[in-house]
């Protein structure tokens, strides 16, 4: 098809799609919003044609399209994906806050605040045993002594900290 061009944006893990897929043509104005594993193990989709949206999942049998501006539509789509990730250890959505790194292997993000607080903060031990301490980045469980940053939605071990990589920014 030459009347366009396809852009596709979602999550990967282990080479396999994970969540929100979203296929947008722009020339044409066109949409689709796909969760594979969707209510009742069948798929859930949204689908923007013509100025209009319809959804189809378990719960909108029978519902009209509704009508939507293809830019609040894509945005809010494509914000809706991004957001399903969010900071290893503040846990606010990747929609909100831009990622500053990411985990050696790419799994999990660090948002740029935290990265900043990561760079001038040293990490520490914990005084008291809490519970389990498994880190965002590698998934081990860390003893109470062990040093680890820690936020409000997880932690990060030091190593994992230092392999840190950068965002890069841009198209190339």
């Amino acid at each position: 098809m030459d009347a366009g061009f396809l852009v596709r944006l979602g999550w990967w893990e282990a080479g396999r799609p994970r969540g929100l897929r979203l296929e947008l043509q722009p020339r044409l104005r066109e949409g689709r919003l796909r969760l594979p594993e969707g209510s009742g193990g069948t798929e859930d989709s949204e689908v923007y044609r013509a100025g209009q949206v319809a959804r189809y999942d378990a719960w909108s049998d029978n519902e009209r399209p509704s009508r939507m501006s293809w830019s609040r539509w894509s945005d809010g789509a494509v914000e809706r994906v991004v957001g399903l990730l969010g900071c290893v250890l503040c846990g606010d959505s990747l929609a909100r806050v831009p990622a500053g790194a990411h985990t050696a292997d790419g799994a999990a993000h660090v948002c740029s605040r935290c990265v900043g607080r990561i760079r001038t903060e040293a990490p520490a031990p914990r005084g008291w045993p809490l519970g389990h301490r498994r880190c965002g980045g590698c998934g081990r469980d860390h003893p109470d002594a062990a040093l680890l940053f820690e936020g409000p939605a997880g932690k990060l071990c030091v190593p994992c900290a230092g392999a840190l990589e950068p965002v890069r920014r841009g198209l190339w």
